[in-house]
């Protein structure tokens, strides 16, 4: 715990990571390397400011406080193959041809039977391929990536340590603190099923894409010095 007085001490820092995809060892195809490299730049932005002052007492005590603000931004990290090696879809799931348990078709791909419904003999063709029904929902590859990286967050906390004589023979001293996280955790780590039929969307939005924490701590224990 720190003791100073009549004297303000602070530091501030700040930093970011670049994001250049090294492909030296890579076993990235030239197309994977070309949608990866979509993600060069910075990211993870942060600072963080550390800020300390003490006060005197007449009776030869003191009051030191110490103040921490540190916020990041978040950092990204994909993982994206390529269609052939990738596939989002499989035939089954093109044809409508699954079935529940009990044998009841499955029906995933409504778009195909609406254009068989029309008779339109190029875009029934169209949507038994993956990247057909791909470009029917407007879904890119680099949409079904895989990501990983560091969460955004914001920390704060507050410290402070006091003594003050009691007696010729005591003193009182206390200490205590408190600290408060907000962090988006969903941005750490972010994989989307490679099968979207076997997903509930509202729950996977709720725990995966939304998911987000506050922490909060305070401690203050007293102590009583008694001296010899």
């Amino acid at each position: 715990m720190k003791k100073g007085t009549g004297e303000f001490k602070g530091s501030l820092t700040a930093g970011a990571y670049t994001n250049k995809p090294g492909y030296e060892d890579s076993e990235l195809t030239a197309d994977e390397r070309s949608l990866n490299r979509s993600f060069d730049g910075w990211d993870g932005q942060n600072f963080q400011f550390d800020g300390n002052y003490g006060i005197a007492f007449e009776n030869d005590g003191y009051f030191n406080a110490s103040v921490m603000l540190a916020q990041a931004e978040r950092t990204v990290r994909p993982s994206v193959l390529s269609l052939e090696r990738a596939p989002l879809y499989d035939e089954s799931y093109l044809t409508n041809n699954r079935t529940e348990t009990n044998g009841t078709p499955i029906i995933t791909n409504p778009e195909l039977i609406a254009a068989q419904a029309s008779g339109d003999a190029g875009l029934i063709s169209s949507l038994q391929t993956v990247q057909g029904l791909m470009s029917a929902r407007d879904i890119e590859q680099i949409d079904v990536a895989s990501y990983s990286g560091l969460p955004a967050k914001t920390n704060m906390s507050l410290a402070f340590n006091m003594e003050t004589p009691l007696t010729e023979t005591s003193d009182f001293y206390a200490f205590g603190d408190i600290g408060y996280q907000y962090s988006d955790a969903y941005s750490c780590f972010y994989r989307r099923s490679a099968q979207a039929d076997r997903v509930l969307v509202i729950i996977y939005t709720l725990t995966v894409l939304d998911l987000k924490s506050i922490m909060i701590n305070i401690t203050s224990p007293l102590l009583l010095e008694l001296q010899e």
